[in-house]
């Protein structure tokens, strides 16, 4: 059975707050899943794709700059976070 995070950070100690998961025509789906293992059914916030592509274009420019420079570290042969351990040189 898959692991449903529960989003609950922005409501501690008493204070309200919001959650939005940004979910695409291939994650209907997932939704629907997660909406009948809980119980409770979301919500549409009715934001537009307009609103939304100008931030996910950001997002994926800094994705694309992440993994440059975690390919930069890991050719200088320093620590490589996805395989848990450090490259040595050779000698």
């Amino acid at each position: 059975k898959d692991y449903i995070h529960r989003v609950g950070r922005t409501a501690r100690a008493g204070r309200a707050g919001e959650a939005l998961s940004l979910v695409s025509q291939y994650d209907v789906a997932l939704v629907h899943n997660i909406e009948e293992e809980t119980g409770k059914k979301w919500e549409d916030s009715g934001v537009s794709e307009d609103d939304v592509l100008p931030i996910m274009s950001e997002v994926m420019k800094a994705k694309r700059v992440a993994k440059v420079k975690l390919l930069e570290v890991d050719s200088q042969g320093q620590e490589d976070k996805r395989r848990g351990g450090l490259k040595r040189k050779q000698t």
